[in-house]
Formats: structure tokens, sequence, C-alpha cells
């Protein structure tokens, strides 16, 4: 399976057309500064390592697909994928803080962990960076993650049966993949005023992020041994091999990608979309989490500052 991921992306990448276009030089120094001066009075009851962990994943999130974006978006983009990860750590979360999260939000009470304090800080502040529409969707489909997260947990296994699972396969990914969040995320209102320029690709990228998540983080969770994935699922649900689904996935994510390039057509919201495309894989090249580079090192090195 190592070799078929291998030659996988690279396809994937070329069929995109992103494979000469990687230029990731390393964490924003002005971003890192600004983010650590952020974070630095907060109480966040984190070891030193574990918040260096997650600091890395925002950080390399906002260098690379949002790199197009204004410092204060990026910032506000690290802080949000710095505190998001964070949910599925029982060593800092309880599941009762997070059971609690979107009633609490709603109701106006505090939360039960400082992370989730600064988090409902955080989306509060893109309503200054974001159109209304965008503002809310970034909020609502965070609520929609973590209420999704209690459904898992709370449900527990579900029985994944062939052609019967398809629909529930495709919805609780959804659910849980963010998609809507990242992809209000590629065009802050002072670049891109006008939400009518783009709003019709937000279900082909939201879909886009989250099956894209998948495939490149497939090799981390079958290297670690993880069953309980959207590949497995779609696996089990479409009575094919994991090769096959791979296959298939990489597919609809090309699919995706042509169809939101011919929504956009020409313009700055395009040059967005194909900046976001770039840095969404570099994302995962960069970030130590998805153990890339055990199997793609030509493509994970850190370009010098021209």
């Amino acid at each position: 399976m190592d070799a078929q991921v291998r030659s996988l992306l690279p396809r994937f990448f070329q069929e995109i057309g992103i494979l000469k276009r990687f230029r990731f030089c390393g964490v924003d120094a002005a971003l890192e500064q600004s983010f650590f001066s952020a974070i630095s009075g907060w109480s966040l009851d984190m070891t030193e390592e574990q918040l260096q962990r997650y600091a890395t994943v925002g950080l390399v999130m906002a260098t690379t697909a949002y790199r197009h974006t204004p410092p204060d978006v990026q910032l506000a983009i690290a802080l949000y994928t710095f505190f998001l990860p964070i949910i599925d750590d029982d060593d800092i979360l309880s599941y009762e803080m997070i059971r609690q999260f979107p009633s609490r939000l709603l109701e106006g009470s505090p939360q039960l962990h400082p992370v989730l304090v600064h988090l409902v800080d955080n989306l509060a502040s893109m309503r200054h960076l974001f159109p209304i529409y965008s503002a809310t969707t970034i909020t609502a489909d965070t609520i929609v993650f973590m209420n999704a997260e209690v459904q898992i947990r709370d449900g527990g296994e579900v029985d994944i049966r062939r052609d019967v699972s398809v629909g529930y396969v495709d919805y609780i990914r959804m659910k849980t993949g963010l998609g809507e969040a990242y992809a209000a995320f590629i065009w802050p209102q002072l670049l891109f005023p006008e939400t009518k320029r783009y709003i019709q690709t937000l279900p082909h990228v939201a879909k886009f992020i989250a099956l894209g998540n998948d495939l490149l983080s497939f090799y981390k969770e079958s290297a670690a041994g993880e069953t309980e994935n959207y590949v497995s699922q779609y696996t089990a649900s479409h009575g094919v091999s994991e090769g096959q689904a791979l296959s298939d996935i990489t597919d609809t994510l090309v699919d995706l990608d042509a169809r939101i390039k011919l929504t956009l057509g020409a313009g700055p919201e395009r040059d967005a979309w194909e900046s976001f495309l770039v840095g969404y894989a570099e994302f995962h090249l960069h970030n130590p989490r998805y153990r890339l580079s055990e199997i793609l090192p030509e493509y994970c090195v850190v370009r010098p500052v021209s």
C-alpha cells in the first residue's frame, strides 16, 4: 500500500496542476512572533511540548494554505488551527468539556477549559475579517464538528454495510471535516468583498478539503494501524479494495478542482484558490503529523528564502 500511495500522490499533484509549484520556505517569522505574542499571556493548562506541537500545526497551515491572505487573517487561522486539533487530545480536554461546548457557546456560559475559552474569542474575531456569511459559517461549522465528535463518541462504532451505508459515510465525513470553515478562510473580506464571486464553489471546496485530508493523511493512519477513517469506511460501504478507494477519492478530488476552477473563471478569486491548492498540499507535506517525508522526501524540501 505504501508503494501505491507513493505513486498516487504525485499523480494527484500533477492532475490538479501543482506538481511543479511547491515553494514552502518555512514558517513565516513575523507570523510566528505574532502567534506566540498573542498566546504569551494565556494560561492554557498545557505542557510546553503540547503547546509547541499544536502551534506548529497552526503556523504551518496559515503559512502554506493561506499565504495569500493578510497577516491578521493568517494569525486568526493559525490560532483556530492551533485550537481545533486539541479537541482530539484526551490528555488536554476531557470528553465532558467537548460535550458541553456547543450548549455553553449558545448560552453564553463560560467554557470548561482555557483552550475552549480562547477558541470562542477566536470565533468572535472572525466577523472582523470575513463577510458575515463566512464568519457565521466558520462558527456554525465548528459547532457541527463538535456535535459530530460527540455523536461518534456517544453512539459508538457504527456497523458500516455495503451499499446501505454509502450515504452515511459521506454525511458524517462532511460533518467532521471542517471543510466549510476552511473554505471560508480562503476569501477574506478585505481582498474579496463580493461573496457572489465565489459562493457557488463552497460546497465543492468544503468537500475537497475533507477528502483531500483523507487522501493526504492516509499514509500516516495506515502506518499507525488506524482503521476508523473515511478510506476504510468507503472501502466497506462500496465493497472495494483500499487501493480502489484511494483511486476513487483521487478522481473525485480532481473533478472537484475542475468544477471549482470552471465556476471561478479568471480573476483574483481563482488565483486565491490556486494558491490554496498548492499550500494545502504543502501543509500535509511539511507537517510532521502526516509523515509524508517517509515516502515523498523529494516533495518535503524546505526551499531557501529568495
